[in-house]
């Protein structure tokens, strides 16, 4: 979900790709809200290997605006760096959304997304940390809602409070 967040503040084309596992069970009219279907093509892949080219592959044409990847495992340090090549000479932005991170990565920046408690059914709620940034401030955190009817949300303009400062436990 916080990938289509992100995605959906860019024109143009998006990509999902992935694994068929993690990609197959998508359906485009869940996040029309977010995102219109159709701006967005599904290409899923039978492994990690042919799910790298793919992210690659969609990176380096440049026909999309954003490329959002789902890999089980983070990519290591060689995988991201050619991810990061192909979206700089495609210049398009690269989301990759993975179970598992991995330490040693290229990646401008990362974060840490959980499902929050919710008043009602109507609403979901993700808090998200910006946990690494190589080019700021880290440690920001975000608190994020989509009304579950139509699929609006946003990015809040300023982060949340951390728990620390809100006066609440810190969660680590």
């Amino acid at each position: 979900m916080l990938s289509f967040l992100f995605a959906s503040r860019w024109k143009g084309n998006v990509v999902l790709t992935g694994e068929r596992r993690d990609v197959a069970s998508f359906d485009p009219n869940g996040t029309a809200g977010l995102i219109d279907p159709s701006r967005l093509l599904v290409a899923t892949s039978g492994d990690r290997k042919d799910a790298l080219w793919s992210i690659e592959t969609s990176l380096r044409s440049g026909a999309a605006n954003v490329v959002m990847g789902v890999l089980d495992r983070g990519p290591d340090l060689t995988e991201s760096r050619r991810l990061m090549l192909a979206a700089e000479a495609g210049g398009t932005t690269c989301l990759l959304t993975v179970r598992e991170p991995v330490s040693n990565c290229a990646a401008e920046t990362r974060w840490r997304a959980r499902f929050a408690p919710v008043e009602s059914f109507e609403s979901s709620r993700l808090v998200c940390e910006l946990y690494k940034n190589k080019r700021g401030t880290s440690g920001m955190v975000f608190d994020v809602r989509v009304e579950r009817q139509t699929g609006d949300g946003g990015l809040p303009a300023a982060p949340a409070p951390r728990p620390s400062e809100a006066g609440g436990p810190t969660g680590r």
